[in-house]
């Protein structure tokens, strides 16, 4: 779901349509963009962790993962085929999240810079302010322009109502 919504997002943007409201179940990304399944297993895998990681940095910016945010997260780890029994992993990274500066390092193209801020994102409570600007700290740390930050924006309040 990330990569179909952060491939929207890219696309709306570029093409100048109005941030946009999904109303319905977002499509994944086409198969041929870097924003889904790739004929690279192994960087595919790489951008779900990173994915992952940036879910857990974001809602953890706060000093707390409620819930509604565990919840997102763990949906991340199944959607990127990871099995939810590897608690181990979740509760290593939710002990020590990344930093902004550690999630910017580890972005290679802005396809996973797209997906990556998406990703975190979907996973915040924008009523705590210390997530809210850890998000402002992703978006300037990618070099995301406002514009597609704001369609990003958009389109996760848009699924956030659906759920």
């Amino acid at each position: 779901m990330i990569g179909g919504l952060a491939y929207k997002a890219l696309q709306n943007y570029r093409a100048g349509k109005p941030p946009f409201d999904l109303g319905a179940e977002v499509e994944p990304a086409p198969s041929e963009s870097p924003f889904g399944d790739t004929a690279h297993q192994g960087q595919d895998q790489k951008t779900a962790l990173l994915i992952v990681r940036a879910m857990i940095a974001a809602a953890s910016a706060d000093g707390m993962v409620d819930n509604a945010e565990r919840s997102h997260i763990v949906d991340g780890l199944e959607k990127a085929g990871l099995d939810v029994a590897a608690a181990k992993f979740l509760d290593e990274e939710l002990a020590n999240p990344m930093s902004v500066e550690a999630l910017v390092a580890s972005v290679s193209t802005p396809a996973i810079a797209t997906q990556v801020y998406t990703a975190a994102r979907l996973a915040v409570n924008l009523e705590h302010p210390a997530e809210q600007q850890f998000l402002e700290r992703l978006a300037a740390g990618l070099k995301l322009e406002p514009g597609l930050v704001d369609h990003v924006d958009a389109a996760a309040r848009s699924v956030s109502s659906q759920t």
